[in-house]
């Protein structure tokens, strides 16, 4: 009867720690930090343990996403779940070819370590440390704005408008050199080195082009 008992004590833990992995085809990456995987015929959607990526409007946000796409869209990835979010969405450490995902988008400077949500995390806090001394990706700005700090101003906005009339969210242009924003279609707008939101273009240093 004893032995019975063991047995089935490990058959329950080995049931709790199978269903804390899933090991799946990758159907759609949704950006930097989240994607969709079927895993046994199921589908899920995985947020990244631990990391926060730029939203798509912000700098490095279609970086990010590409970054991620490249290395593992249609491909098979293991995830080690370590919470449900509120969405109901599997938040959870992604591996694929036997390497940490979220460390390797992180230490290429496309994500913050989110150290709210993953305080323990050294592999993560080492990866944002290296990526900042060689300004990497979104740290070569210097004054990069986290994405949970864009949300909440973008939460906060108002509806009014500033005294020169300006739409914040609308979206501008910089050259890759320059230090001014135009609008698209400028005549000073040589070639595209990236588009912010015009609150952040300003919170970043650059200046309205004459023409604007």
């Amino acid at each position: 009867m004893k032995k019975i008992i063991i047995l089935l004590n490990f058959l329950f833990v080995f049931t709790i720690l199978s269903a804390q992995t899933l090991t799946g085809n990758v159907s759609y990456v949704s950006d930097g930090d989240t994607i969709h995987i079927v895993a046994n015929n199921q589908k899920y959607k995985i947020r990244f343990y631990g990391i926060d990526t730029p939203e798509k409007t912000q700098e490095y946000g279609l970086e990010a996403k590409e970054f991620v796409h490249k290395r593992i869209a249609n491909r098979n990835v293991k995830v080690e779940v370590m919470d449900t979010d509120r969405y109901g969405r599997k938040v959870g450490k992604v591996y694929y070819n036997g390497k940490y995902l979220n460390k390797e988008i992180v230490k290429n400077g496309y994500a913050w370590w989110y150290k709210n949500y993953a305080r323990n995390d050294k592999d993560l806090e080492n990866a944002e440390k290296y990526a900042r001394v060689n300004k990497l990706g979104l740290w070569k700005s210097s004054n990069p704005i986290a994405p949970w700090d864009y949300r909440r101003g973008k939460k906060n906005k108002t509806t009014s408008t500033s005294s020169s009339s300006k739409n914040l969210d609308s979206v501008v242009y910089v050259t890759k050199s320059g230090k001014k924003y135009h609008r698209k279609g400028c005549r000073y707008l040589k070639s595209i080195g990236g588009s912010y939101p015009l609150k952040e273009a300003e919170a970043l240093g650059y200046e309205a082009c004459s023409k604007y």
